[in-house]
């Protein structure tokens, strides 16, 4: 904390060893936090939240950031432009060789594949770059000249995104990506910026260990700096920023000049940001201390958006299953930060796209795709958005929490089997399964497991089921149980088995107990079925029974096929009754088909909103939409 920069290693005996820099000019304490507690989740909340207390008074907050930019709310909504619906990435789609035409081009073939992406990032290399005496060919050796937009943009930033917008009508959200010093090496010594603000040279570390001279604009000069950059972005159409390498700065060698930079850069950030973009940031490798619990850790301003982990590189194959695996982990400490955590962008093709695709729909932060064009797996895709009521745009179904694993302890590929569980914002639980190893596993899965996911607290007696996405059966009714208590019976087990590269989602819904008739039903709502976290398209619900009568009320945000089930008793179709914003549903619309498990039978009820919307609500500007259900016997 402060100026205070601390590390816990091991030695060689496996003994905690404690490093410690002192970064300011008086002698201060070094501290160490222990916590003890029943499970790992309450022991590092516990130590988070006395760290956020101290955060929120320390010397960042106090004295570099502005008062006008200080708030008391813990509300992502600014963030919900780049949360809420597909995006697209030019990384690994289009690589360092970045231009205005590649990525018109790009978007075409998104159009004409019916990709509806809603974000456009346009990452590294549309700026204006010099070499330095380490070289030109590897970007870390590279420095940044002039943060406007180079020879590739011809008309420059403004002409480009306008063009975007006027060819994809459903991109709202334009931003760039760009390093926090600049670039990956800094400063040019020569060029516009160098010309227009006043900068230091610093000792430091470059590309991992090379020692050089990295060219900063100095603390004093950042404000401005920062300021004048996010006014010609905001100015040019850009709406958020994507900004890397963090942690450059702890690379500065010079106590005295880490002390003077790191809160400045922070602070200058953090308000560029809300005042030129509305808080609509993502920080990429903040991953030191300094910035972890200081910046990233206090709740005196609005949360960004937080790149969760390493870069994920589709193209090595080891990274392929680790990067799913460190994400679920890091995510039992990140998710105590005032952040929302980002998985990376991924690719939808090849054999380990659906388990990638998979976890971005659990993570809970922005999904963007970064396909190469025109390799796009669009039966994929589909599982993993549903149309908005607005007009057609991808909404991502994204859970209310982030997701993570309930086994801290297990190591890589030990079991096989990598459980990520969230929770959508209806109170459905969902766990991902991912096979990590090279090879087919299975694993039992009991249902008292799902007991304890979220925030919300179900009773060991409450009765469930469980939907598979793979094959979208239905498990139960079955209890709950308690998830400590070994289960002997073989209904509360689930058997999952994983090809390489397999995947799973398990959603478990509390069923409600009504009575139909003169007898009593179970139900549940589904949510979107064929979706990977079909659950997360319901907004808010409510289910009761009157007079022999079963209704449902609910508020949806996407539009597809919602399903309903049922057990008790049949339901003919003729007895069913549906309004979608306030409008019959006609029979065609709805189909019911027979369920079972384990001899009980049972009946899932599919209501295609999509086909009723698309012929009934055109040119609606709701980003929710009500539907109403009655079912009689």
């Amino acid at each position: 904390m402060g100026d205070i920069c601390c590390f816990l290693m091991s030695n060689n005996k496996g003994a905690f060893v404690v490093h410690s820099r002192n970064d300011g000019l008086s002698e201060q304490p070094c501290r160490i936090m222990v916590s003890v507690a029943p499970d790992i989740d309450t022991s590092i909340s516990v130590i988070m939240k006395n760290l956020q207390t101290e955060a929120n008074d320390s010397r960042l907050v106090r004295a570099s950031i502005y008062e006008g930019f200080k708030t008391d709310s813990a509300k992502t909504s600014h963030l919900d432009p780049l949360l809420d619906y597909l995006g697209f990435c030019t990384w690994n789609a289009l690589g360092l060789e970045l231009t205005q035409d590649k990525i018109l081009e790009a978007l075409r073939v998104l159009r004409d594949n019916n990709i509806r992406i809603s974000t456009l990032l346009m990452d590294d290399n549309w700026q204006k770059l010099q070499g330095t005496e380490l070289g030109n060919q590897h970007h870390d050796y590279r420095v940044l000249a002039d943060f406007r937009a180079n020879e590739a943009f011809p008309d420059g930033l403004k002409s480009f995104t306008t063009r975007v917008k006027a060819e994809n009508p459903f991109v709202t959200e334009i931003g760039v990506w760009h390093a926090l010093m600049g670039y990956w090496g800094g400063l040019a010594a020569e060029g516009w910026i160098v010309d227009n603000y006043e900068t230091a040279d610093v000792a430091g570390k470059v590309y991992y260990a090379t020692p050089t001279t990295i060219r900063s604009i100095s603390a004093s000069h950042l404000n401005k700096y920062y300021d004048d950059f996010y006014t010609y972005l905001a100015a040019s159409g850009i709406t958020f920023a994507k900004t890397d390498v963090q942690c450059l700065l702890h690379n500065i060698r010079e106590g005295s000049d880490r002390a003077a930079l790191i809160p400045a850069y922070q602070a200058a950030w953090t308000m560029a940001h809300f005042r030129r973009l509305g808080g609509k940031a993502i920080s990429c490798m903040p991953q030191i201390p300094e910035i972890l619990w200081q910046s990233l850790l206090q709740t005196k301003t609005p949360a960004v958006i937080f790149r969760n982990s390493d870069d994920f590189f589709p193209e090595i194959p080891s990274s392929r299953m680790w990067h799913i695996w460190t994400n679920a982990h890091n995510a039992l400490f990140t998710q105590h930060l005032n952040v929302v955590l980002d998985w990376d962008m991924f690719q939808s093709k090849g054999e380990y796209g659906p388990a990638h695709a998979a976890a971005r729909c659990l993570f809970g932060g922005p999904i963007f795709l970064t396909d190469t064009p025109g390799e796009h797996d669009l039966a994929l895709l589909d599982q993993m958005v549903a149309p908005s009521p607005d007009g057609g745009r991808s909404v991502n179904l994204r859970p209310s929490v982030s997701a993570k694993t309930p086994r801290a302890f297990d190591r890589y590929q030990e079991s096989g089997v990598l459980k990520a569980i969230t929770e959508a914002s209806i109170g459905v639980k969902c766990m991902g399964l991912f096979n990590t190893r090279p090879m087919s596993v299975a694993a039992m899965v009991p249902v008292s497991e799902f007991s304890s996911i979220g925030e919300s607290r179900w009773e060991p007696a409450a009765e469930v089921v469980v939907l598979s996405h793979q094959t979208q059966a239905i498990r139960g009714p079955v209890k709950l149980g308690v998830a400590s208590r070994v289960l002997s019976d073989v209904d509360s087990l689930i058997e999952v088995n994983l090809p390489i590269a397999g995947y799973e989602i398990h959603s478990c819904y509390q069923t409600s107990r009504l009575m139909l008739g003169s007898r009593e039903s179970l139900v549940v709502m589904l949510g979107l079925l064929g979706k990977m976290t079909g659950a997360a398209a319901i907004c808010s619900m409510n289910l009761t029974s009157s007079q022999g009568k079963i209704m449902m009320r609910a508020s949806l945000k996407a539009l597809c096929k919602l399903g309903i089930w049922i057990s008790g008793q049949a339901v003919e179709k003729h007895n069913i009754r549906a309004k979608l914003e306030g409008i019959d549903v006609h029979h065609t619309s709805i189909v019911v088909a027979e369920s079972s498990h384990n001899g009980e039978t049972s009946q899932v009820l599919t209501f295609d909103l999509l086909q009723e919307w698309s012929q009934k609500h055109h040119g609606s500007t709701l980003k929710q939409v009500p539907i109403e259900l009655e079912l009689a016997v």
